[in-house]
């Protein structure tokens, strides 16, 4: 990552390089404009991106566990909610690997920042990077580093050049040079492991810590040219907090999709459009048709509006002419009918109808007979009348008397009536 000059923001000094401004009306949380007015004095430069450092005591650390290979960020922010006491969609949170399932997370509140970021951009600064202080890793570490205020003690443990655990204490307000260190040497306890110490305090606190330790204690801002840190185990600079450079790309992505989006809805609708004047050229192709065709079939009258209610009438015309010989001979009624039936009953056979319809040329019998004999002579006495068929009789034998018959004949037509005769 390309090193970029830092900014150091802490709780009462605002630190770069070699220049530093005090923050006015301190109470904890002092307003973005004075931050940014101090980020302004100390840093010269008109315009540029910057690494901006927080002191650890704005943020929320804690180690979780989560067993999985490559976790997804939302899954680590839920893990990291459990410890903390506000909702996770109130933070800006990065994680640090520290061993296979365990996870060193780091989250801030964005409402502290987001203004601060906002500020800063209006005014040319753009913040490439946002870390805690504690997290910048000197080049030249040769041990664990302790980081240190007037108010706060933050230990990081390195594995290598990498980051193995961190533990942040409070310190007692209102301690004299002495106790501090004191404070410090018993948080620092029965420590084997090699260590650098920073102190971010006053020249005074520094030297009297180096006193107390017999060790050297640097001031832990590193040098404006970036070349005395490496990369920041962490960066929160992402999400409401990305660099507005990113902000703008991804403005720029969205606008490039929106076109895209726009050209595809367009191909969309020119396609449909032409699709649709297509189908209306044909609608009139076959319109034109119609007319020409019925103008050649029914010459000499005019063209209708309605020309497939016309065809259709015209068609049920024909098909009657063409059906004609299938209407009963000398049109009879109902009553003729019934006198062909009963001419056509056979002299010698009783009896007894129980149902006798004339329907649009059909005749059915329903009745009692003697026996399967009388009912099969009734149907050879219709079938012998000159104007009527009939089918043999189906019959079955009542189980109180007799054999119930069913007749269904029908008039013959003027074809069938002919070929009779």
């Amino acid at each position: 990552m390309r090193a970029r000059p830092m900014v150091c923001v802490r709780d009462r000094t605002v630190v770069c390089g070699d220049r530093s401004v005090e923050l006015p009306d301190y109470s904890g949380r002092v307003a973005a404009e004075r931050i940014a007015e101090a980020i302004r004095a100390v840093y010269m430069e008109a315009t540029g991106e910057i690494m901006l450092a927080i002191p650890l005591s704005w943020c929320y650390v804690q180690v979780i566990t989560v067993p999985q290979r490559r976790p997804k960020h939302v899954a680590l922010v839920f893990a990291l909610e459990e410890f903390l006491p506000i909702e996770a969609e109130r933070l800006t949170c990065d994680f640090v690997r520290i061993a296979p399932g365990r996870f060193l997370g780091v989250a801030v509140e964005t409402d502290r920042l987001v203004s601060l970021v906002e500020r800063l951009a209006l005014e040319g600064l753009q913040i490439g990077s946002i870390v805690p202080e504690s997290f910048i890793i000197a080049r030249d570490a040769s041990g664990d580093q302790i980081v240190c205020d007037c108010d706060h003690m933050v230990y990081v443990q390195l594995d290598g050049s990498r980051i193995g655990d961190v533990r942040g204490v409070r310190l007692p307000e209102a301690l004299d040079v002495a106790d501090w260190a004191e404070t410090i040497v018993a948080q620092l306890g029965d420590c084997d492991r090699p260590f650098q110490v920073y102190c971010a305090g006053p020249d005074s606190w520094r030297i009297g810590l180096a006193e107390r330790i017999e060790q050297d204690v640097l001031p832990p801002s590193p040098s404006i040219d970036g070349r005395t840190h490496s990369a920041a185990a962490c960066d929160l600079a992402h999400g409401a907090l990305a660099p507005a450079v990113l902000n703008r790309a991804r403005d720029r992505s969205n606008q490039r999709l929106a076109i895209i989006l726009c050209a595809a809805l367009l191909m969309i609708a020119g396609g449909l459009g032409w699709k649709t004047s297509r189908i209306e050229s044909q609608r009139a192709d076959i319109a034109r048709w119609h007319k020409t065709t019925f103008s050649d079939v029914f010459r000499g009258e005019a063209v209708p509006r309605g020309i497939r209610l016309r065809v259709a009438s015209e068609r049920k015309r024909l098909e009657a002419l063409k059906n004609v010989d299938q209407v009963a001979p000398g049109s009879l009624d109902a009553l003729e009918i019934l006198q062909h039936v009963i001419a056509a009953l056979p002299e010698g056979v009783r009896a007894r109808f129980d149902e006798l319809r004339i329907e649009d040329g059909r005749i059915t019998l329903r009745g009692l007979s003697r026996s399967h004999a009388d009912a099969d002579a009734l149907a050879r006495g219709l079938d012998e009348a000159p104007s009527i068929q009939c089918p043999p009789a189906r019959s079955d034998r009542d189980r109180n008397a007799g054999v119930r018959f069913f007749l269904q004949a029908r008039l013959a037509t003027e074809q069938e009536h002919a070929d009779e005769s």
